[in-house]
């Protein structure tokens, strides 16, 4: 549809449409694409600095062992996950080495005390350990991880 306006120009209402519709949807898709710059992960390692600082030995899936101080569950120096319906909060203090296994929805972490006694927590997919190998600061998922021996420094 066109219209002729006083100052003598044409209007064409379809064209104008077009052109603003095709001006939002280059701001909305830049909008939506402009934030996705790191949609690949963080790579940088940055490992808390626990209060209490122990070191560990861990495994992973593919048989890589790796030393580490300065170790830490999710920034925290405990291992925590449900046992049953119950929450529960393992101090690496009273660990000796733990186990994972992927077991369905979760990771089963069986954990050997300290004092001889065995428990089995589930934990979460996508809990980190962290801590500082002699190469550089160390970060891996819980699911990928066999096993961890703790000693307190």
């Amino acid at each position: 549809m066109t219209w002729k306006l006083r100052t003598g120009t044409d209007f064409n209402l379809k064209r104008m449409t077009r052109r603003w519709g095709a001006l939002a949807f280059a701001a909305a898709a830049w909008l939506l694409f402009s934030g996705m710059g790191d949609m690949g992960g963080d790579s940088t390692v940055l490992p808390p600095d626990p209060v209490e600082n122990y070191d560990a030995r861990l495994t992973d899936q593919s048989d890589v062992s790796v030393e580490l101080t300065r170790f830490s569950f999710n920034g925290v120096t405990f291992i925590n996950g449900k046992m049953g319906r119950a929450d529960v909060s393992v101090d690496f203090e009273n660990i000796q080495e733990a186990f994972f296994l992927n077991a369905g929805d979760g990771i089963a972490a069986k954990i050997h005390l300290k004092n001889g006694d065995m428990l089995e927590l589930r934990v979460k997919r996508g809990d980190q350990f962290m801590g500082a190998a002699s190469f550089g600061n160390f970060r891996i998922r819980v699911e990928d991880i066999q096993s961890v021996s703790f000693e307190r420094r």
